[in-house]
């Protein structure tokens, strides 16, 4: 079926009496009870309807996959132009598999977006990049594979950053996503176009990827909750089965805790590469409660630069300090714990900077260096690129070294640090969800917009550097409201921990009701 811009009544009218329940899958009247749901539901009549509660509903036959699908597309005809977050489209080979899908599978014919740099075939992936114009892999990654087979329906692409590497989503080949709450703002990085489909009511949930504080980032200037397991602890992103994705981790986001957890507990790794490891790994499965015990909480308001963030996330911060002390847990203000910031981020980009080396020489050897193509690679890239290669031509060991010291970090901040606490509590940016000007690629250097990039995530690097799972939980509004997130993380392993207490704050403040203003 081609389906084509149509004002909401004549779409409806074109896809016949069949459509009606489709319609009405935005009112808060169809619901599905919450005493038979899957796992902890505190959804409210005003909430819109999460993947579980859509799977329910479908296995009740109250509604279709194939409805379903049509409205997650009418939604992104209506306002995607003004969002920007979904760059590629299969909306007929979805509407074909909704026909087939198994409707006992646990997400049965909840729609979907994947982030534009994994695999999926027939389906243009471009990793952000003007080189990769029209690119149509034949294979489709395996931690897509594993969605689909959990009953999800994979409609389209989300925008992320040029070659995700930097802080904002925008690239020159698909242009800037905007943030559905204001769209002058941003989204962070780099899945920023599924975080901002979440939020303008596209999707219950979406694919993302987190190497540097991607699935959490977003998240936060999004108003949604984003996750970002322990590593290893889901199946691989990469579409010949390799594990090798260094400090990247596969997961999802989502409107409500419940979506994340079900997924996550879907798309586990269960064979792990090595099992004689430091860190041994402990399945999450599918976590459904809330936390029932009180938690010793260390929390740290200054980055790794020893810097204080902004003042709206100061005040987010404070907020969900005096929130945990109100559940009754133990609060202890902490030391950040990495100590030397320079270091730090050299053996972190030392890893996960390393293939832009590779890429730099790749065109040099070709006698085409990056420079001499403005039209395909932007400044930005290029100087991240020059600057990796530069590194790695004074220390042809950078990676094997990198690897080591932040291995040595990770032992000491799980052995050391969380030895005495099961939570620790941070920002999840410096500041709030900038204007987009910001990091506007054509009028800022790439020397400035990757400084800006570093000064942005100055948090998050350190759970993907340690291998932890983390969290961002959207639990603050401006008073212009711009949503911030609060970020959790744990020991490596610690994944249920971080659910329950995800379930616990979100009954405690609520936040799937809030809707942006584009919200559709």
């Amino acid at each position: 079926m081609e389906v084509t811009n149509l004002k909401r009544r004549d779409f409806f009218k074109a896809l016949g009496a069949s459509a009606a329940s489709a319609a009405v899958l935005t009112s808060p009247l169809v619901k599905a009870d919450p005493k038979k749901s899957l796992a902890t539901s505190v959804l409210s009549p005003e909430a819109p309807l999460d993947g579980i509660a859509m799977a329910e509903l479908v296995r009740a036959k109250k509604v279709s996959p194939k409805e379903l699908v049509q409205e997650a597309i009418y939604k992104i005809q209506k306002t995607n132009h003004q969002v920007n977050t979904v760059v590629a489209t299969c909306f007929d080979e979805a509407l074909r598999r909704a026909e087939t899908i198994n409707v006992n599978s646990p997400f049965a014919g909840v729609p979907f977006l994947v982030k534009d740099c994994v695999d999926v075939k027939g389906v243009e992936s471009t990793n952000g990049s003007v080189l990769n114009k029209g690119r149509k892999p034949e294979k489709t990654s395996w931690f897509v594979r594993a969605s689909e087979n959990a009953g999800l329906i994979n409609i389209g692409m989300s925008n992320i950053p040029e070659m995700m590497t930097l802080g904002c989503t925008q690239n020159p080949l698909y242009g800037a996503t905007r943030n559905p709450w204001n769209l002058s703002k941003s989204v962070h990085a780099s899945t920023g176009g599924g975080a901002a489909a979440v939020a303008a009511g596209y999707v219950p949930l979406i694919h993302s990827t987190d190497g540097g504080g991607s699935s959490r980032m977003p998240a936060s200037a999004c108003g949604i909750f984003g996750f970002k397991p322990s590593r290893d602890q889901l199946i691989t992103g990469l579409a010949n089965g390799s594990t090798k994705e260094d400090f990247t981790h596969q997961s999802f986001m989502s409107r409500s805790v419940r979506d994340t957890a079900l997924a996550v507990s879907l798309t586990e790794n269960h064979t792990k590469d090595g099992f004689d490891t430091p860190f041994a790994r402990t399945a999450t499965g599918f976590v459904t409660e809330p936390l029932r015990r009180k938690l010793r909480i260390a929390v740290t308001l200054e980055d790794v630069f020893g810097a204080k963030p902004d003042t709206e996330t100061r005040k987010a911060f404070y907020s969900t300090v005096k929130l945990l002390n109100d559940l009754g847990h133990d609060v202890v203000e902490v030391r950040h714990p990495v100590n030397d910031s320079a270091s730090f981020y050299w053996d972190y980009m030392g890893v996960f900077g390393n293939k832009m080396a590779a890429f730099a020489d790749m065109f040099d050897g070709m006698g085409k260096p990056l420079e001499s193509m403005p039209d395909k690679v932007s400044d930005s890239v290029t100087y991240l690129a020059r600057e990796m290669q530069k590194r790695v031509k004074a220390n042809p060991n950078l990676y094997p070294d990198s690897v080591a010291k932040c291995h040595a970090f990770a032992l000491k901040h799980n052995r050391a640090f969380f030895e005495n606490i099961d939570i620790w509590l941070t920002p999840v940016c410096s500041m709030i969800a900038p204007d987009l000007a910001y990091f506007d690629q054509k009028k800022n250097s790439g020397a400035t917009i990757w400084e800006r990039s570093e000064k942005l995530m100055s948090y998050t690097p350190v759970e993907n550097v340690a291998g932890n799972p983390a969290m961002s939980v959207p639990l603050y509004w401006t008073p212009d409201r711009i949503p911030v997130g609060s970020h959790f993380s744990a020991a490596r392993g610690n994944d249920r921990l971080l659910f329950e207490l995800a379930y616990q704050l979100e009954q405690a403040r609520p936040w799937a009701h809030k809707k942006a203003p584009i919200h559709v």
